[in-house]
């Protein structure tokens, strides 16, 4: 996943709720099917990992990017495809909003080979 995200580091929400009392700043990506579980699970990315231009553009960005994949996830593409063609006009790139892009385009990508 984190080649398909171009994201370094990404994460479950189990881990999440670890890394918060560490007060790391993380991003949600939604949903995933990942390799090993049965059903889809929600993933972060972690954003101190990323240099600090990128940290402060996916943080600026975090609002548009939860409105979304909200719509992403109710299968509203139309809704999700205007709100992240501005993420990537602030930050052309935010590899997950070029991965979500990319499936609105051009349709489904297989998480897990």
């Amino acid at each position: 996943l984190t080649k398909m995200y171009k994201s370094p580091l990404l994460f479950t929400k189990s881990t999440q709720a670890h890394l918060k009392k560490l007060q790391l700043k993380s991003r949600n990506l939604g949903l995933a099917q990942v390799k090993g579980r049965p059903h889809p699970v929600t993933v972060f990315e972690l954003l101190d990992v990323q240099s600090p231009e990128q940290q402060v553009k996916k943080l600026a960005t975090a609002k548009l990017m939860e409105e979304a994949l909200e719509a992403f996830n109710q299968d509203k593409l139309e809704v999700a495809d205007p709100l992240i063609c501005q993420i990537l006009e602030q930050n052309p790139e935010d590899g997950p909003a070029q991965f979500l892009k990319r499936w609105i385009d051009e349709g489904p990508v297989e998480f897990v080979k």
